[in-house]
Formats: structure tokens, sequence, C-alpha cells
């Protein structure tokens, strides 16, 4: 059996720095003061030990456990070190092979940064973690895409008993478009039907765990994460030509004034809302014929078969069908029909 000798050299795969030959059998300090020395990283102590059950030497192998303090990378100041790389090709014996494995990740606190972009536009320069309200309205309002917005205060966010991060609210008051003349303004984002795409994140962020997410509300009120999620994380709507029913009273002269207004929850642009009314004793029926079935997933589709005195009809939902519903079933009745 050949023994082991010669050293390796240890990589650091973001950087691309490279370490000097460590020898086979280098002692802690020695390799404490390498790693410090030639790939940067702040090391607390390093543990060196022998390998073998029965033979207490460095021939038949040998192991470092390294305690980081810290390394400065790309993003900063950061306690979580990323996996090293090691080049082993001048070790020699039976078999022989260096590696490295973290065995604990350090959990730093957040910090670093991030920068945004909206509608495939450039990003923004970076933005501290905890940045007040005013630097990210100022650094989206800088963006081409971007004319006016507004951010909410700084919130603080806690999951568990040991993570902790930050959020903001971004209302959207003017945008631009991307056309072949360069950014044009793009009133009520009518390009896209007042609907918008998430922003963009460029995450620099470190951390033990450190991420970055976009939730998305839209203008007729919040969404859920599953619905969130089913539309794209698609925010706001302009509301244009989404239309709405007036609900008026009469005054003595035959005057009128209007009570209250009629709205849908899921309120597109385009959706032509109110365009026809029909209302049965307590009951009033509005139709949307512009509104899109496929477009939401919480819309449903109504088939109708026979004449209105003996007919009936069907909903269906997210491909599943009700029972057939009478003409003249009661609200019970086509409640049951529906849940089955």
């Amino acid at each position: 059996m050949s023994l082991l000798g010669v050293s390796f050299r240890i990589l650091d795969p973001i950087t691309g720095q490279k370490s000097q030959d460590i020898p086979f059998d280098a002692s802690g300090l020695l390799f404490k003061h390498v790693l410090q020395t030639d790939l940067g990283t702040k090391v607390r102590k390093v543990e060196a030990f022998n390998t073998h059950a029965f033979r207490n030497t460095p021939l038949l192998g040998r192991q470092w456990i390294v305690t980081y303090d810290h390394h400065i990378g790309p993003r900063g100041r950061d306690v979580n070190i990323h996996n090293f790389l090691v080049d082993d090709s001048e070790l020699v014996g039976e078999g022989a092979v260096a590696s490295c494995t973290i065995i604990r990740e350090g959990k730093g606190v957040l910090g670093g940064n991030f920068a945004l972009s909206m509608r495939d536009g450039d990003f923004t320069l970076d933005i501290p973690f905890d940045a007040h309200a005013d630097i990210i309205k100022g650094a989206l309002e800088s963006l081409d895409s971007i004319n006016q917005v507004s951010v909410s205060p700084r919130k603080s966010i806690s999951v568990g008993n040991k993570k902790f991060g930050f959020q903001w609210k971004v209302t959207f008051h003017s945008l631009n478009k991307l056309t072949e003349y360069g950014w044009i303004e793009d009133l009520y984002a009518i390009s896209t039907d007042g609907n918008l795409p998430s922003l963009q994140v460029d995450s620099k962020l470190v951390g033990w765990e450190a991420n970055s997410s976009v939730k998305a509300e839209s203008g007729a009120g919040e969404l859920d994460d599953h619905e969130a999620y089913l539309m794209d994380r698609r925010i706001g709507d302009s509301g244009l030509n989404s239309g709405e029913v007036a609900i008026m009273a009469k005054l003595h002269g035959n005057k009128w004034f209007r009570e209250s207004k009629i709205v849908p929850s899921d309120l597109n642009s385009n959706d032509k809302f109110g365009q026809s009314v029909s209302i049965h004793g307590s009951y009033l029926a509005v139709g949307a014929p512009s509104k899109e079935v496929e477009g939401t997933p919480e819309q449903h589709s109504l088939h109708c078969v026979g004449s209105e005195m003996s007919g009936y009809f069907t909903l269906s939902f997210r491909g599943f069908r009700s029972e057939k519903i009478g003409h003249d079933d009661s609200a019970l009745d086509v409640q049951k029909k529906i849940t089955g």
C-alpha cells in the first residue's frame, strides 16, 4: 500500500481565488494561515487530526475542521461561508483524494443589498436591506419604466424566534412602456389592461437563508397567496371601462339620486360590467359581456338548456360541473346541486 504524500490546493468557486500548495500533513496553524492569507476568510480556529482508527499518522489520512468567523464576499461581510473546492491532483498515494464538506452552516444576521426592476428594464442601484421608504421610492422612480410610486414605511417582520426581515408596500401611480421610440408614458397601464408584472428582484442579501419575495395586491383588493400564484402575481388594474351598476332612489318631484353602486370584486379593465341588467323580485342579474372567463381562476361559466319556463342550467368551475339545476329550483336546491 502506497502512503499519502505531497500537497493539495483549495479553490474559491465564487471569486476564483486559489491557495498555495498545502502539505498533506499541514498543521492546524498553517491551514488557518493559508485560508486567511490566500482566500481572504477570517478563521476562528482550525482543528487538525489524523483519521486512521489504529495508527496515528497523517500518512494514512488527515482531516481539518475549520470554524470561520466571516468572509468579505461580493455581497459584503457574511458569516455563511460557501463550500470551497479542492484540487488534489498533486496528492499521491493509493486512492488519494481530498474534499471539502460543510458540517454546519453559520447563522448570520440579515445584511447586504438588493436591486429592483420593472417591465424587464434596467435594475436600480443597490438598495440596503433595511432601507427607508424614501430610498426605495427614489430608486424605483429612477427607472425608465416608472414615473411615480408611493412606498409605505418599512415594517419589521419575523418568522419564529431567529429569523427577521423587512417589508414595504409599493403603490404604482404612473408608469412607462417600452416602444420602438423608447420609453413613453403608459396611462393607466393600458398597454397591459391595467395589470402589472411583479417587480423583479436581484438579491444580494447575506445572512442565514436570506431570500426575498414579491407578493401582490390588486386594485380590487388583497389577493391570497394561492390566487396570486394562479394569476402570475399580476398586480393592480386601472378599472378602465370595467363598468359598474348605480343604485338610484327617486325623490319627490321625479328627482333621482344615487344611493350606492355595485362593482365586481374581480374587476378588470374593459369588462363592461353593467351593460345589461335584469331584476326579478329581490334579485338583480348583471351582465359583463367582455369578461374573460378563462382569465381569472375564480370565475364560473353558466350553461343554459331549454326555455325559461321548463329548462335547466349547469355551472362549471375549474373543470367541475354541477348537477342540472331546474328553472324553478329553490336556493337550497341550487346550493346542494353545486356542492354535491
